[in-house]
């Protein structure tokens, strides 16, 4: 694909839906860019919108096509629900705007695969918002895992055990909850795993085995999984994720978040808890070990930041912005988990 190029800068942006992740998330990080400006927003919910164009003191309309057409854009933000990804695409190609997505892609790999088409055709850039693998501590990760320190990786492994919102929350959040679930998290919170571990393998999937138990009774979808694979470079790869982790908590407990690289020289383990921003890393590189404390927050500025150095052709260094395929692989990987968890083909049949 030869991809156009914005030529001048900032890049002007507008943001297509304004709902809870884009305000926490995708709008201020545009907003904290030097070389990108935003310009409008779309949302059909009028409180939403106004909220931010408020804000921001700039322009709200109800839809995508009213904004493009009153509005000079170069690139479009589109947080929304996966169910009109590949609508808001569409208008996205048709009038050659970049784009950057929320997570994910689209409601199935169908409509991935057409999504990326268009835009591969339109020779326009779709970014994704796995923002895990701009987290300084990963960064940190595969800073060292470049340098030798542990030597050639052969096996990762990814825990994620938290209660996704628990029952406390499940009254506001329970179609999302439940759509979480139903793909075993997978197409939620949970593609960040399946992304970072082709991120920090460097590889595809080739082979991957999965199971998963329903821990909470109301739940017809299992809600605690355990994946095992093997990558196309040979690396081992283990993730667990869990949507239970202390679910009947009154109060949100830390969930547990870590990152294991086996080398032949040695290993790598970050763990954090929730809502501290911090993880500690352990270093073990042949006789030598060590321990590091780095941010685990997540990289919304700094992913941000590559997207617009990407669509306006300046370099990246070291890389690690996802794109369209990138999603495309991560949802083929989340259908074959799916595939190998028999409670959970078994519910998608009735």
């Amino acid at each position: 694909m030869q991809l156009k190029k914005v030529e001048h800068a900032p890049v002007r942006v507008g943001v297509v839906g304004c709902g809870v992740v884009a305000g926490y998330g995708h709008i201020p990080a545009i907003h904290a860019q030097e070389h990108a400006k935003l310009v409008a927003f779309a949302d059909p919910d009028v409180s939403r919108r106004e909220t931010q164009a408020t804000k921001y003191d700039l322009p709200g309309f109800p839809s995508f096509e009213e904004m493009a057409d009153a509005v000079a854009l170069d690139a479009v933000a589109i947080p929304t629900q996966p169910a009109i990804k590949l609508d808001m695409i569409r208008i996205a190609a048709a009038r050659g705007l970049h784009a950057f997505c929320e997570k994910p892609l689209t409601d199935t790999v169908e409509q991935a695969e057409e999504l990326v088409r268009l835009m591969d055709e339109a020779g326009l850039f779709v970014g994704m918002a796995f923002i895990y693998r701009g987290k300084p501590v990963v960064q940190r990760m595969m800073e060292l895992l470049r340098e030798g320190a542990i030597g050639r990786l052969r096996a990762v492994h990814i825990e994620n055990l938290w209660d996704y919102h628990g029952l406390r929350d499940a009254a506001v959040r329970g179609q999302r909850r439940r759509r979480a679930l139903k793909n075993l998290g997978t197409l939620d919170c949970g593609v960040h795993d399946l992304d970072m571990m082709r991120y920090m393998t460097g590889a595809d999937y080739a082979t991957i085995s999965a199971d998963g138990i329903v821990v909470e009774d109301e739940n017809e979808f299992p809600d605690h999984i355990v994946m095992h694979g093997r990558m196309t470079n040979g690396v081992l790869a283990t993730i667990e994720e869990s949507a239970v982790w202390g679910h009947t908590a009154a109060e949100t407990p830390s969930y547990c978040q870590s990152y294991r690289m086996l080398g032949e020289r040695g290993y790598l383990h970050a763990s954090a808890e929730s809502y501290k921003h911090e993880a500690e890393l352990r270093v073990v590189s042949g006789e030598k070990q060590w321990t590091e404390t780095r941010s685990s927050a997540k990289a919304w500025e700094q992913t941000y930041r590559q997207f617009f150095d990407m669509i306006l052709g300046r370099a990246v260094d070291h890389r690690f912005l996802a794109e369209g395929r990138d999603g495309l692989a991560n949802m083929k990987a989340a259908r074959e988990v799916i595939a190998k968890c028999p409670d959970t083909a078994a519910a998608l049949r009735t």
